[in-house]
């Protein structure tokens, strides 16, 4: 009830404003978000490419309402990318197709990652496509598997709460995709996802089951697992030492300032980690579906309101 309360308010605009707009919340949203701009982004970016992990980087937006304003998002990740490279980062950039007109003109927001894959391949770098809310998952999987002919490194998100995933992931891992698996952060109805945590958990686990293989690796497929609960990582690494996947052939990912502990470990045992590392202005539907997530982040946020 409280998760579907507060994915509710992720799309409430008097509440966005008024969280927006609060001092009381800013240490809180600076938990979640790595910056304001860009350059606050570089500088945390460095700090986690030096602990020796790397980054996914995203400048947060969702669902334009213009040709315009999609055009000036596939301008903002253009820069983003010419900005990695410059600085060395050991970066992908992530990116939400309703950001870039997905709603507004399927042909255009092709066109858009496109070229942003292209830029992305002559600078040695790669892409992660964002997945939202099911009624964008086929086109989102179209673009994808389009793009995928001319980019092997390219990746797109699946989510395990999704009834077609299944089917979804085991066609990704025939074609030698690259997926980040998610739980899934968005309310949708029982028509086509599980509902409970206990079946969000089983579909995860059995999505991680399908992918650790050997055939998979073989095919050209790698999973990125992008979980925070302990006994999900855990299940993973003993699925990979099971099936004999070697831990260059996958990795895990993790939201930006959520269980560095964690990280920080993995990391050290030899994984591959990634972080999640989201910024700009329009953070607020983000920082909503990470407090949705976890009843702790919203207590945390709680405690810090009445403590000012």
């Amino acid at each position: 009830m409280l998760r579907r309360f507060l994915l509710w308010l992720s799309r409430n605009e008097r509440m966005r404003r008024w969280v927006m707009k609060s001092r009381l919340t800013r240490g809180m949203v600076n938990r979640f978000i790595a910056g304001s701009n860009l350059d606050e982004t570089v500088i945390s970016g460095r700090r986690l490419n030096k602990s020796g992990i790397l980054l996914t980087m995203d400048h947060l937006g969702e669902s334009v309402s213009t040709e315009d304003e999609a055009d000036e998002a596939g301008r903002v990740y253009l820069q983003m990318l010419d900005r990695i490279k410059q600085e060395n980062l050991r970066a992908t950039v992530s990116l939400k197709p309703t950001q870039l007109g997905l709603a507004v003109g399927p042909d255009r927001c092709h066109q858009r990652i496109r070229a942003i894959v292209e830029k992305a391949v002559g600078h040695g770098l790669s892409v992660e496509i964002d997945m939202e809310d099911s009624p964008f998952t086929d086109a989102t999987l179209s673009i994808y598997e389009a793009l995928l002919k001319s980019d092997r490194n390219l990746r797109v998100c699946l989510q395990s709460y999704l009834s077609r995933t299944d089917a979804d992931l085991r066609r990704l891992i025939d074609a030698g995709g690259s997926v980040r698996l998610v739980k899934g952060a968005y309310r949708e109805p029982a028509a086509v996802a599980v509902q409970s945590k206990g079946e969000v958990n089983d579909a995860f686990l059995r999505h991680m089951q399908m992918a650790l293989t050997p055939d998979a690796v073989l095919a050209g497929f790698r999973l990125a697992i992008a979980t925070h609960d302990d006994k999900l990582v855990q299940a993973a690494r003993e699925i990979a030492v099971k099936n004999r996947v070697d831990k260059k052939d996958f990795e895990f990912q993790f939201l930006y300032g959520i269980r560095t502990d964690l990280q920080a470990g993995l990391a050290a045992d030899g994984y591959t980690v990634r972080v999640y590392q989201p910024y700009g202005q329009q953070w607020y539907p983000y920082f909503m579906r990470r407090l949705a997530e976890r009843p702790a982040n919203l207590w945390f946020l709680v405690k810090n309101l009445f403590r000012s």
